[in-house]
């Protein structure tokens, strides 16, 4: 019996609620984190394994719940075929498991053709742009025919309340930064039947990354003016009080003619006046600084050391501080003794272009540019821009 899809059963304990993992050979056990759920009841969750974490097959509320599921590791693997038919090894007695299991499984085979497309609110969502672990983003248009991008968080994500207050103090960075050319456009955020969106200008574009990965001709023919606009989009940013702490090639939209829009602020924080330290670890390692990967504290040159990472990438193809962990790419920065210079890889590099990205790249923040305003002087006089 082969169910592609997998359990996550959220169980009441004490004031809170513990989530225990269910799954199936074909997918790791995750959970994230605590949430809190009525009392008395449990939540079963399952979802599509092809698309963890972002398309839920189905939910069933049980109310009668008797007592914890607790099965050692090495027991997982067997205990969701055991939990659909509805005889579940341990202490648990779930309702109508028979019907659920059905349920379960057509809803499985609706959501692999359905991504949400159609009325949602006053907007009509057309096409799905990109499908992301808490949100997906579309074109929508509104009652009188305006195109935009609407982001919207995932609704099976109703019970993550740390994602949905992420999110929203996303949608509140971005309304208050302010319009810049190469900073995505705010438009409005807020709540559709119970759901949180973010409404953005819609920009016909590709991210960064896949530019890169395909040798596109406009990274080929602008990759000048796309290095000096992602520091400049950086650089209003800062100046509006905000740092980014998630800046890499995926958050940079690209337009057909060269244009740069720096997108998805989920991470964002105000800009603190001397380093902080996060309450929370976040943002994409291979391009987190030392003391974002360390968590001793964080400010606006972060930002400075992923441009010069993304920099790096964009030039070389590869990235500067390889590994596999967060561990990994730590102990490459700080034993840098297989770190290649940008012009090793890449001989076409200007010299003093290169300077530049070796200085966001330092390990220590007060060897970096100070302030990304003096980086994009120095890009436009090293690029002739």
């Amino acid at each position: 019996m082969d169910w592609n899809i997998a359990a996550v059963v959220t169980l009441k304990k004490g004031g809170g609620c513990r989530r225990e993992g269910l799954s199936t050979p074909q997918a790791e056990w995750f959970a994230e984190g605590n949430q809190v759920v009525p009392a008395g009841s449990a939540e079963v969750s399952f979802f599509r394994l092809d698309r963890p974490k972002t398309t839920y097959a189905a939910q069933w509320r049980v109310d009668k719940f008797q007592g914890p599921v607790r099965q050692p590791s090495k027991y997982r693997c067997g205990i969701v075929e055991k939990l659909l038919r509805g005889s579940v090894h341990g202490n648990a007695q779930f309702s109508e498991f028979f019907k659920f299991r059905r349920f379960a499984r057509e809803s499985t085979l609706m959501t692999s053709n359905h991504d949400g497309l159609g009325k949602f609110g006053r907007f009509t969502l057309e096409e799905i742009i990109n499908r992301g672990g808490m949100a997906n983003i579309y074109v929508a248009t509104d009652e009188n025919r305006h195109t935009y991008s609407l982001r919207r968080l995932h609704s099976s994500d109703l019970f993550d309340f740390a994602g949905r207050k992420q999110f929203r103090r996303g949608c509140e960075i971005l309304a208050q930064i302010g319009h810049h050319e190469n900073i995505i456009s705010y438009v409005e955020h807020g709540k559709i039947e119970g759901t949180d969106y973010l409404l953005m200008e819609y920009v016909e574009g590709t991210n960064l990354k896949i530019l890169m990965s395909r040798d596109d001709e406009v990274l080929l023919e602008n990759v000048g003016n796309i290095l000096i606009d992602m520091a400049s989009g950086l650089d209003h940013m800062h100046e509006c009080g905000f740092i980014h702490l998630d800046f890499k090639p995926e958050n940079v939209l690209v337009t057909r003619n060269g244009a740069v829009r720096i997108v998805d602020f989920d991470m964002a924080i105000p800009r603190p006046e001397v380093p902080k330290k996060l309450p929370r670890a976040g943002g994409t390692p291979a391009y987190m600084p030392p003391e974002q990967l360390l968590n001793s504290g964080v400010d606006h040159r972060s930002d400075i050391f992923a441009w010069g990472v993304s920099a790096y990438e964009v030039l070389t193809g590869s990235k500067p501080f390889p590994g596999e962990s967060p561990k990994q790419i730590l102990r490459a920065q700080v034993d840098r003794t297989r770190f290649a210079n940008p012009r090793q890889i890449n001989p076409d590099i200007p010299p003093e272009l290169e300077r530049i990205i070796l200085k966001c790249l330092e390990r220590e923040m007060d060897q970096r540019y100070p302030f990304t305003s003096v980086l994009v002087r120095d890009l436009s006089a090293a690029l002739y821009v």
